[in-house]
């Protein structure tokens, strides 16, 4: 018998009606064939979107076998309330990551942004913020933009093409400008939350098979404080440089799921 799982308490459910919560499709990489290069192209299947279109809510996902790991992390990089249907077998690597989650201590942050959207609910805006999303340009729906970030209209009259509207957003907001950006991998995607002089960086590895050296861009100068890798207790932050008034790092290892903390200098 599959089991239910409610992440945000991490409690054990059986037989439960899970009729009042939004389905997620389980997380992960296709790879599809690139026209121009003839390569093969990552596609990234992920929720962030649908989870920061939707902060208040609560969702459901049926996990494939071997895929729990992966779910709760993202789950937990966007702060999301979500019910899973797993495989028994996977119970043993649920109790780890639970494990590992709860282990991390919970200070109140805040998402942070370069873009504030407004959105219709319409499909294409939801393509639209998925591929902002998988461009890892931080954003939440939503509010008033504050000081620095940028207002983006998300509609059906807004959006006509959804990739060259990611791009254009991209191309609007400068790379110069973002919070964050990752280098030396496609199939990784971050979110960055924060208050006061202390940010988080959640990394999410949809790869699944462990990334070496990726490297991390923050706007702004920080110290890091602790990294924390679901199953890699010797990955570490290295490499680490101030450049002006960016901080970067590379970690040594990064599994499925890592959290780094930081302090303002």
């Amino acid at each position: 018998m599959n089991l239910l799982i409610a992440f945000a308490s991490l409690v054990l459910f059986e037989g439960q009606d899970v009729s009042k919560y939004t389905k997620l499709q389980a997380p992960g990489v296709e790879y599809r064939m690139n026209r121009a290069s003839a390569t093969t192209a990552p596609w990234l299947n992920s929720n962030s979107w649908r989870m920061k279109r939707n902060a208040q809510g609560q969702f459901y996902m049926e996990v494939p076998q071997g895929s729990v790991v992966l779910a709760m992390a993202e789950a937990d990089a966007y702060g999301a309330d979500v019910v899973f249907k797993i495989d028994p077998k996977d119970r043993p690597e649920y109790d780890k990551m639970a494990a590992f989650l709860k282990a991390i201590e919970r200070p109140d942050l805040k998402q942070m942004a370069n873009l504030v959207v407004q959105e219709d609910g319409s499909p294409v805006a939801g393509e639209a913020l998925n591929l902002l999303a998988r461009r890892n340009l931080l954003y939440r729906v939503g509010g008033a933009p504050a000081k620095g970030e940028l207002l983006v209209k998300v509609t059906s009259n807004d959006v006509k093409n959804p990739f060259e509207f990611a791009q254009e957003v991209r191309d609007k907001l400068g790379d110069d400008k973002r919070l964050l950006r990752i280098f030396g991998s496609e199939v990784v995607l971050a979110n960055l939350r924060g208050s006061g002089k202390r940010v988080r960086v959640h990394l999410v590895n949809y790869g699944r098979r462990p990334i070496e050296g990726i490297r991390v861009r923050l706007a702004g100068k920080y110290q890091i404080e602790k990294l924390q890798a679901f199953g890699e207790p010797d990955s570490k932050a290295e490499d680490y440089t101030i450049d002006g008034s960016s901080t970067e790092f590379s970690v040594s290892k990064l599994p499925m799921y890592a959290v780094v903390d930081l302090v303002a200098k």
